[in-house]
């Protein structure tokens, strides 16, 4: 509770602050639904992922009210389109979470790709975001370290929600399920999940420790019997 209230009031200080020096009043964000009619639209590239929905809305200067008719009316053309095509929405939805929580290098490859380059070192970007060897070592290295990382969390995961009256230990995996379910519905992009790979990194460590306490206890076994 702690947390969600300082989540909450360390955004505001930071919208206070800019209009306290700029003399001038923030206009709030579109409104959340708008994100959430963009997690579900049709997708321009990955499902769920940013297709610009939600930019027209900076452009038209609506009212709130405004704004929230539009949304709802997208919100109630686009939900009945989902719930009748089941086995459409279900491969929307796995597709949606497979590209955002399997892109081992958390959108650098593909924003670094589309960048232009200059300089002195412009040869190596080119062969670093680029479809080449270094680029394809790289993709190949970090899916490696990214998978394990999802093996050992779980452990670590399983682990933590194996104990008792021990509410500290569950804090990482309620917030890592929340994010999960929160992309699901809402915009997705594999940078998103960064933050949550952040989050793995304590239970992947203890899921570490868990293997190398069972490899300890084989090899103990091993020189006994010997």
């Amino acid at each position: 509770m702690l947390g969600i209230a300082l989540g909450v009031a360390l955004c505001e200080l930071v919208i206070w602050q800019y209009e306290l020096r700029s003399g001038i009043e923030l206009v709030r964000n579109v409104d959340r639904m708008t994100w959430l009619m963009m997690g579900l639209d049709t997708p321009a590239s990955q499902p769920g992922w940013y297709n610009g929905y939600v930019g027209v809305y900076f452009d038209l200067y609506l009212t709130p009210q405004e704004q929230k008719a539009q949304v709802y009316a997208d919100l109630a053309r686009r939900i009945p389109e989902l719930l009748a095509d089941p086995a459409g929405t279900a491969a929307f939805m796995r597709d949606k979470y497979l590209s955002q929580w399997l892109e081992p290098t958390y959108s650098t490859m593909i924003y670094g790709e589309r960048c232009f380059w200059s300089g002195h070192f412009n040869g190596l970007a080119v062969l670093f975001y680029r479809d080449s060897a270094i680029n394809r070592a790289v993709n190949a290295y970090m899916d490696v370290f990214q998978q394990a990382m999802y093996v050992l969390a779980c452990i670590g995961l399983l682990c933590a929600l194996r104990r008792r009256g021990d509410a500290a230990a569950v804090v990482l995996p309620v917030t890592l399920i929340g994010g999960v379910l929160f992309h699901q519905l809402f915009e997705a992009k594999s940078q998103y999940i960064f933050p949550y790979a952040m989050y793995m990194m304590p239970l992947a460590a203890q899921g570490l420790c868990v293997i190398e306490q069972g490899i300890r206890c084989i090899l103990k076994r091993a020189v006994r019997r010997t």
